[in-house]
Formats: structure tokens, sequence, C-alpha cells
């Protein structure tokens, strides 16, 4: 394993094959950047179109990856890209279980955030989003996971993945940092740029930028000040 360190942030990378859920938002696309800037071992992308936001995901990280891949020296010969299609993506089909066993990968990296702190965005909304309660209630959780049980899933609406384990260990690298921070990174990173690619939105009227009304766009403009 080893560390890169950002100012006060470090993001551990560890030993192996590892795999990372990529949505095409800016968390996902960060995580995704840092991870091909420093490992040379392959590379798995899971990405869920979900009936929900018109299945744009996949099409979303697609963009993210290409640019991505443009802007490191990582080796194409080692990335593979998964995807698979559900209308309504949950924490149970976020991935498919039986194709996720024929897959060698040691650990898989998630990009979830620490979400805003109360009264931070107006209209919070808590309806399918991937925090307790919408707020930050100041906890510090651990980032790395030895075992899939061990994992606190309450922490994303008090459900838990139905499905057998399909990896050894799990990595949540932000899960201590809200958008604030990760917009800071983007900024001592230099990568401001590939922010304006990604796509947070969740609105089926809305396919290739923001609406500017969703909760997801709102804890964006929160985080970064703009949406695009």
């Amino acid at each position: 394993m080893k560390n890169i360190q950002y100012n006060d942030f470090t993001f551990d990378i560890y030993d192996g094959n590892l795999g990372a859920y990529v949505s095409g938002g800016a968390d996902s696309a960060l995580m995704l950047y840092i991870l091909m800037s420093n490992i040379k071992q392959p590379l798995h992308i899971f990405s869920t179109a979900n009936g929900k936001s018109n299945y744009r995901e996949p099409i979303n990280a697609l963009k993210v990856i290409n640019r991505v891949m443009d802007m490191t020296e990582f080796d194409p010969n080692n990335l593979r890209f998964h995807t698979h299609w559900t209308k309504h993506k949950t924490t149970d089909n976020v991935m498919l279980a039986e194709y996720m066993q024929t897959i060698k990968v040691d650990t898989l990296y998630f990009g979830f955030t620490r979400p805003p702190p109360n009264g931070a965005i107006v209209d919070f909304d808590t309806i399918d989003v991937a925090a307790q309660g919408g707020i930050d209630h100041g906890l510090q959780l651990d980032t790395y996971y030895d075992n899939l049980s061990k994992i606190p899933w309450h922490f994303f609406q008090n459900k838990e993945f139905s499905y057998p384990k399909f990896t050894q260990s799990y990595s949540l690298p932000f899960i201590n940092i809200n958008k604030q921070k990760i917009a800071m990174l983007y900024k001592e990173l230099g990568i401001e740029d590939l922010y304006k690619i990604t796509r947070s939105c969740e609105s089926t009227t809305v396919n290739d930028r923001h609406c500017g009304n969703c909760w997801w766009c709102k804890e964006r403009i929160w985080g970064f000040g703009y949406l695009d």
C-alpha cells in the first residue's frame, strides 16, 4: 500500500487488482484521476445505468474515463469498464453479484463523500440521498473495510447489501470530507477542466448538463460555487 498526500488529506492506494465505482460525477471523477495517476496495476471501473436518471451514468462515466486517460499515463491495456441497466438503482443492485464474482478485484473504491452540515442547503431533500439523515452528523468513519459486513451501511439510508461478498476489501477515501474539500482538491491538482465535464445531476428531464434544482445540483453549487 502507498499513501498519496494532498496537504491535510491522505489517499490510500492498496495493492492488487483495484476496482472503482464511477458515476461520472465530481467525486468519482476525482477518485478515478487520483487512482489512474498513481497505479500501474489493472483497474476495473463499474457504472450503473439508472432508469431514474435516464440511464446516463455510464455515458457520463465514459466521458470522464476518456478525459482522465488523456490526462494521465495510465496503460489502457490495464483498464476494464463494466456496466448494467436497472430501472431504479438501489444499494442492492448497484452492481450484479453474480457478475462481480467472476472478476478478480482485491479492493473496490467508492467515491462517497461526507454530507454538508445542517442548514447548508436550502430545501434539503433526503429522499434517495446516500447520507444518513442528509446532513453531517460529525461522524468520523473508517475509510477501509476488509469485509463487506463491517461497512456501516446504515450511513446510506439504513439499507444493507443483500448480495454475497464479491471482493476482498473496500475503500471509501472521501467519506470524511465534503464537496467543499473535494473542490479544494480539484483546485490543488489543477484539474478544474475535469470537473467541468462531470455530471452530478439526477434529473429525468435534463440529459446532458444540470437541472440546478435537484439535491445533487444544490450540493454541487454549495461545494464548488458553480454547476459547470
